[in-house]
C-alpha cells in the first residue's frame, strides 16, 4: 500500500466514525425509551392493560418527533452555510450526518462508507438492548420494574459527553469547501428547495415513508410485538431482537458495497418488492409461532429485507442534490416523512391492536412499501448520475 494512501484511509475512517457517532447516542436514547418502556410504562400510565399502557407510551414517543422538521430545517440550512461538521449535533442528527458521510467518502465506495450511518444507528439500538439484557440478568424483573429502568437514561447522558470530544477533530468535506469558495451560489433556503428541487424533495419523502415506517416497525416495535402479541417473556423478546439486530448491523456495509457494484436502485427495489409482498405473511407467521428459533428467523428475515433501505438511503438522498443545498435537501424531507410515518408506526400498531384490528397494521406497512417501490422504480440511478462531484 503506498505511504500516502494509508494515512488517507485512516483519516477517512476517523471522520466516518466521528461523523456517525452522534447517531449511536441519539438512537441509544430513543431506543432506551422504547425498549425499557416494558418496565416503566405502568409507572407513568397506571390505568388499563399492558397494550393500553404501551399505547400511551408510544404516543409520547411519537410526540417527540414533532420538532424534528423544525430542527432539520434549521440545521440543514446551517450545515449548507457554515459547513457539514458544524451542523453535526446530538439531536435531529440524520441530515447533517448523511450529507457529511456521503461527501467524505471516495467515489468508488460511497455506498459502503455511507452505510455506516445505519451501522451506528443499529449500534445505538443494540447498545440499549445489550444494557437491558444485562440489567435483566443482574437485577431481575422486580428491580427492573422498580428502579432499574432508570439506568439506561443515565448511560445516555454519559455517552453524549464522550461523543462531544470525539467530534472535535473532524475534517470538513471537499464538497462544502468548494461551494464555500464560490462567490455566486444559490443560497440554501426552504424557498429554493421548493422552487428548484421539488421532485427530489418529494422523492425523499416517498422513499423515506416506506423505509422509515418499516425500520421502526421491525426494530423499535418488534420487541413489544414479540412480548405483547405473541406472548414471549420480556427477556426472551429482548434477546431475540439483540441477536437479530447484531446480524443486521454487519449486513449494512455488505449491502452498501453491493450498491457500489450493481447500483443503488436494484438494492432499494429489493426491499420495495419484499416489503410489499412479504410484510403481511411474515407478521401472520409470527402470530402463529411459539418457537423462539422460528420467531428469531422471521424477525431476521424482516431485518434482511429492510437492509435494502437502511444501508444506502443516506447516499441515495445525498446524491440527489447539489452541494449548496444538499444538507437541507436531505434533512427536511426526511424529517417530515420520519415524523409522519416513522415516529408514529408503533402508535398506529398498538392503536389498531387495541381496537381489535391488528392485521390492518400489516396492510398499512405493505402499502407504504408499495409507495416506496413505485418511487424507486421511477427514480434515476444516483450512482451513475450523482450530484456529488468531488472524489
Amino acid at each position: 500500500m503506498p505511504e500516502a494512501v494509508a494515512p488517507q484511509r485512516r483519516s477517512r475512517l476517523k471522520n466516518i466514525v466521528g461523523g456517525s457517532a452522534g447517531n449511536l447516542v441519539e438512537w441509544f436514547d430513543w431506543y432506551v425509551y422504547s425498549a425499557f418502556a416494558l418496565y416503566f410504562a405502568h409507572h407513568f400510565f397506571p390505568t388499563g392493560d399492558q397494550t393500553a399502557q404501551l399505547l400511551q407510551t408510544a404516543a409520547v414517543f411519537a410526540v417527540g418527533f414533532i420538532m424534528r422538521p423544525v430542527g432539520a430545517w434549521l440545521m440543514g440550512i446551517y450545515a449548507d452555510h457554515r459547513g457539514r461538521k458544524a451542523g453535526l449535533s446530538l439531536g435531529g442528527e440524520y441530515g447533517s450526518s448523511a450529507t457529511y458521510m456521503s461527501e467524505i467518502a471516495d467515489r468508488e465506495r460511497r455506498g459502503f462508507w455511507s452505510s455506516f450511518l445505519y451501522v451506528t444507528i443499529i449500534g445505538g439500538q443494540l447498545s440499549a438492548l445489550a444494557l437491558l439484557v444485562t440489567l435483566q440478568a443482574i437485577l431481575g424483573e422486580d428491580a427492573m420494574q422498580s428502579w432499574g429502568w432508570r439506568i439506561g437514561f443515565v448511560a445516555g447522558a454519559v455517552l453524549a459527553i464522550v461523543v462531544f470530544f470525539i467530534r472535535r477533530g473532524l475534517d470538513e468535506t471537499l464538497s462544502y469547501e468548494n461551494v464555500a469558495m464560490q462567490a455566486q451560489r444559490r443560497p440554501s433556503t426552504l424557498l429554493n428547495l421548493i422552487r428548484h428541487h421539488p421532485r427530489e424533495a418529494l422523492l425523499v419523502i416517498a422513499i423515506t415513508a416506506g423505509g422509515t415506517a418499516s425500520f421502526y416497525t421491525y426494530t423499535v416495535y418488534m420487541q413489544k410485538y414479540l412480548a405483547n402479541t405473541i406472548g414471549f417473556d420480556r427477556a426472551t423478546a429482548s434477546l431475540i431482537m439483540t441477536l437479530a439486530l447484531t446480524i443486521m448491523l454487519f449486513l449494512q456495509p455488505l449491502a452498501g458495497r453491493l450498491s457500489d457494484k450493481v447500483g443503488r436502485r436494484p438494492v432499494m427495489i429489493f426491499f420495495g418488492l419484499c416489503g410489499t409482498l412479504f410484510t403481511y405473511p411474515l407478521f401472520v407467521a409470527l402470530e402463529q409461532t411459539q418457537s423462539v428459533v422460528s420467531a428469531f428467523l422471521l424477525v431476521l428475515a424482516a431485518l434482511v429485507m429492510v437492509t435494502g433501505y437502511t444501508s444506502i438511503n443516506a447516499i441515495v438522498k445525498a446524491e440527489l442534490f447539489p452541494a449548496e443545498i444538499r444538507a437541507l435537501g436531505v434533512a427536511l424531507p426526511y424529517a417530515i416523512a420520519n415524523t409522519i410515518f416513522g415516529g408514529t408506526a408503533e402508535y398506529v400498531a398498538l392503536y389498531l391492536k387495541d381496537i381489535g384490528h391488528e392485521r390492518w397494521f400489516y396492510i398499512y406497512i405493505s402499502l407504504l412499501c408499495l409507495m416506496y417501490l413505485i418511487a424507486c422504480i421511477r427514480m434515476r440511478e444516483t450512482k451513475t448520475r450523482s450530484l456529488i462531484l468531488e472524489d
